[in-house]
C-alpha cells in the first residue's frame, strides 16, 4: 500500500483500524445469535418436558446453577445410572474440570 500503489497514507490507517473492528463486530453478532438460538432451544425442551406426562421438572432452572450443584447432580445421575437392578449399566466417565 501506499505510494507504490498510489493510495494515501490515511486509507492505510483506516484499513489497518477497521478490519480488527470489523472482526470484533461480527464475532458480537455471531455470539448473539448463538446466544439467541441456544435460549430458543432451552425453552423447546421446558416445553417438551412440560408437555409429558411422566418426566419430571425439576431439571427445568438447572442453567443457573452453580458449578458445584452441577458437579452434584452429575454425580447422582452416575449413580443413579449405575445403580443395580435398573437395567442399564454404564460406566463412569472422567469429566474435565
Amino acid at each position: 500500500m501506499g505510494l507504490s500503489t498510489g493510495f494515501p497514507r490515511w486509507w492505510e490507517l483506516v484499513a489497518t483500524a477497521g478490519v480488527p473492528f470489523l472482526t470484533l463486530l461480527m464475532v458480537v453478532l455471531l455470539q448473539h445469535t448463538q446466544n439467541h438460538d441456544a435460549q430458543a432451544t432451552h425453552l423447546k425442551l421446558d416445553e417438551l418436558i412440560r408437555s409429558s406426562h411422566g418426566a419430571s421438572d425439576r431439571m427445568m432452572t438447572v442453567e443457573n446453577a452453580s458449578p458445584e450443584d452441577l458437579d452434584r447432580i452429575h454425580e447422582s445421575f452416575e449413580r443413579h445410572a449405575s445403580s443395580p437392578g435398573d437395567g442399564r449399566r454404564t460406566k463412569p466417565t472422567s469429566r474435565s474440570a
